[in-house]
């Protein structure tokens, strides 16, 4: 019996034993999840306030008071205490949480339906802003108290670990240990190290969110362990107070400075200002640093200082700190002295320069300007002007360059633009075509209707608007020049393309110097070439204009399809020596020169002049005018030569690229109705360039096997023979791409004009 009883007892203390562990996992379960994350009834809530910028607070932003005129530093709540809150201090902009009897915020039992580790704000049934239209509480801030104690005697380092989603402050007891602004959501934890000290300690939490879904959690680590509640030294009290929970140390409330200005005066001084908050005092202190030295300090109601221009250095840029009593920096900064910018060069009354450009926007007077012309200094001006002139006896003649220094000690010259200082066009602005060569007299006499012959038959230089790559079909035997010596396109075609000297900002076109006009150096004839550019005029109402132009030697301008200038004369070229009167109308235009050469003097100077002054490239925001150079604009321009097509030269008088037939105003004329008309190369007349065509000819020619009433289609070349060449060259174009035939050409119909034994009896039939 005694054996029995004593059994009974041991299994008695056992049956305690396994009771007692099952309470205490119990108590464990409800505290912490299996990871040792907080659990839900672990925390009370404070919130939701509404906020504006949601999680998107900067960090100073993020350190301001959202609960004033109460802080969250010494709060040590318990479920139901109150809150005195005024939102015109705080910096939250309202409260959407329950109410106490007495209608101020309250704090509560935090319950999102759940008991695992992590606490979903979004759930709260509290948060009555969630019933809003768009069924979402967005950029909310909530605050969670949970309180711990440690019963160990020696001071514990242990980690807290954090995840929430969006910005986040955390404290320990009176201690803010972390903040963090910005929208994110980590992925893991973000462990904060702290020692604590045996006694109970609260942990409180402020989280932003402008996210639908706004979570958080919360671990303890000891080393790599997690704390647990059943760890002897450790006890989590939950949102249950502590009777030995003192109250927390409360310092004298501060809150960062608001927002802090900065900007040059005129008198050269840097000056602050910024915005105390609500809380600020006379007896509190503001520290000033300037570029991390701290140089002054004022009462805390201050709201303005000025830095004397001799205590900086803007060439280094400027960064102004304030500190208050918050312990929380407040800075704004000043980008060191920048350059000026838009510098233009223009001309100025009786023959000056005038120079214009934008200052920075902290540009005052007190910070000099200085003037350069040619690397000599000319001018000092005071910071805040943005033009001058510079007279033209200290121009003295041609200026290469103007540039503008300010304290930045950068200079900026004027731009590089279409035009040097004295308006002339420079030959980056220009396209070229050519050269062509030509027989030419100097003997003193005026041969200038010379020029108004075709050199580029059988196009048309009169309504050539090019841009770089546009053909231009050539024949000798059609055009007044003798040979053509430029660059071809894949088709052999002669072809625009940029004029390049060798100094295409030099205002001084030498075309003799020009890359695509090397191979016709040495030839005993004249060479002539053409240059094409465009401009804008940018102003409301005409504008009378003078087109200065020095020409070697002899040379034709057409100021869009007009013919403006056409003179024949064996001589070198000289600035100016020639000035045509421009009526120009607002809008775009293009100016084509046609230079022809019989000696060493090949080039041009060309420049526009405005009321006797020249008109230079600026930026857009100083002049009516724009230089397009070499880019064609995406417009229509208007073309009339002025001569009506002539329906049997073979020629495009009317500069519309059609000829005779072919054009529109010959389709009555009896010329055009009594020639037949075919497509040259095209042999058998079925509208089609092709292997056939070739073959028919030689059949023609030494079979006798094909026969046909148009004998111009065989003649390739138009030179008044069918011979063994007409189909090697017909061939030829067809599989080596060389010359394309005469015209009429394999793609219009038209007629040969061309006076030989060649002829053709009957149109071909694809032509009719």
């Amino acid at each position: 019996m005694k054996n029995i009883n004593s059994l009974t007892l041991k299994t008695f203390l056992v049956g305690i034993c396994f009771l007692s562990l099952s309470l205490n996992s119990e108590t464990s379960a409800q505290s912490v999840d299996t990871e040792g994350r907080l659990t839900t009834s672990n925390w009370m809530i404070l919130g939701p306030f509404r906020q504006p910028k949601g999680c998107g607070n900067s960090t100073e932003e993020l350190l301001e008071n959202y609960i004033a005129p109460t802080g969250m530093v010494c709060l040590t709540p318990e479920v139901g205490d109150e809150l005195e809150y005024d939102s015109f201090l705080a910096s939250s902009s309202g409260y959407e949480g329950p109410l106490s009897d007495l209608f101020l915020p309250v704090w509560r039992v935090f319950d999102d339906s759940s008991e695992d580790g992590f606490q979903d704000l979004s759930n709260d049934p509290g948060n009555t802003c969630a019933s809003g239209e768009d069924g979402v509480c967005q950029n909310f801030l909530s605050y969670l108290v949970t309180y711990i104690e440690y019963t160990g005697e020696a001071e514990k380092n242990i980690e807290l670990c954090f995840m929430i989603n969006g910005g986040v402050k955390v404290w320990l007891d009176e201690d803010m240990i972390f903040a963090r602004s910005g929208c994110d959501k980590p992925s893991e934890c973000v462990r904060i190290p702290v020692t604590i000290s045996k006694g109970a300690h609260r942990i409180a939490i402020a989280s932003f969110t402008a996210e639908e879904s706004a979570r958080m959690s919360l671990s303890m680590f000891d080393g790599e362990l997690k704390v647990l509640p059943s760890h002897p030294d450790w006890t989590f009290h939950g949102k249950e107070r502590p009777e030995s929970m003192g109250n927390l140390p409360c310092p004298e409330l501060t809150s960062p400075i608001k927002s802090l200005a900065c900007q040059l005066g005129e008198d050269g001084k840097f000056n602050l200002t910024w915005e105390n908050p609500f809380d600020a005092n006379q007896d509190q202190v503001i520290e000033l640093s300037l570029n991390g030295e701290t140089i002054n300090s004022f009462l805390g109601d201050t709201t303005e200082h000025s830095i004397p221009a001799e205590d900086f250095d803007l060439k280094e840029g400027l960064r102004a700190c304030l500190l208050n009593q918050s312990g929380h920096e407040v800075c704004c900064e000043l980008e060191p002295y920048s350059p000026v910018t838009q510098l233009g060069c223009s001309g100025g009354p009786n023959g000056s320069l005038q120079v214009v450009w934008k200052n920075p926007d902290h540009a005052i007077a007190s910070s000099p300007i200085w003037v350069f012309l040619d690397g000599d200094l000319i001018q000092q001006l005071e910071g805040t002007i943005e033009q001058t002139v510079i007279p033209r006896e200290t121009l003295e003649g041609t200026v290469e360059q103007v540039c503008i220094q300010n304290e930045s000690d950068q200079e900026v010259c004027c731009e590089s633009g279409m035009t040097d200082t004295q308006g002339r066009i420079r030959g980056q602005a220009w396209l070229a075509l050519g050269p062509y060569q030509f027989q030419v007299e100097c003997n003193g006499r005026d041969l200038s209707d010379r020029l108004l012959e075709n050199f580029v038959a059988p196009s048309s230089i009169v309504c050539q608007y090019p841009q770089a790559g546009d053909p231009m079909p050539y024949n000798v035997n059609a055009a007044f020049s003798t040979a053509y010596w430029g660059p071809l396109d894949l088709d052999n075609r002669p072809v625009w393309r940029f004029f390049d000297d060798g100094t295409t900002e030099d205002s001084d076109l030498n075309f003799r110097a020009d890359a695509g006009h090397a191979d016709v150096i040495s030839s005993p004839d004249g060479q002539m070439g053409f240059v094409a550019t465009y401009i804008e005029y940018l102003g409301a109402e005409p504008a009378e204009v003078t087109l200065c132009l020095g020409i070697g030697d002899s040379g034709q301008v057409w100021f869009d399809d007009q013919l403006v200038f056409n003179r024949y004369e064996c001589g070198e070229r000289m600035d100016c020596e020639y000035q045509v009167e421009l009526p120009v109308q607002p809008g775009v235009h293009r100016i084509l020169i046609g230079v022809f050469n019989a000696f060493d003097d090949w080039g041009a100077r060309v420049s526009l002049r405005r009321n006797g002054e020249p008109i230079l490239d600026l930026p857009e925001a100083f002049s009516e005018w724009v230089f397009l150079g070499r880019v064609k604009p995406d417009v229509n321009f208007p073309c009339s030569t002025g001569v009506p097509e002539q329906c049997g030269n073979g020629e495009d008088d009317d500069g519309d690229t059609l000829y005779d037939c072919e054009d529109p105003d010959c389709f009555e004329a009896a010329e055009c109705h009594a020639r037949p008309v075919f497509k040259r190369g095209d042999v058998d007349g079925n509208g089609k360039l092709e292997l056939t065509d070739p073959i028919n000819n030689l059949s023609y020619q030494f079979l006798g096997t094909f026969q046909t009433d148009c004998l111009d289609a065989l003649d390739f070349d138009d030179n008044g023979r069918i011979e063994l060449t007409d189909p090697i060259s017909n061939l030829s174009f067809q599989f080596l791409g060389t010359a394309p035939p005469a015209p009429p050409g394999k793609d219009s119909c038209g007629t040969d004009w061309s006076d030989d034994e060649v002829g053709c009896e009957v149109s071909h039939t694809n032509c009719n």
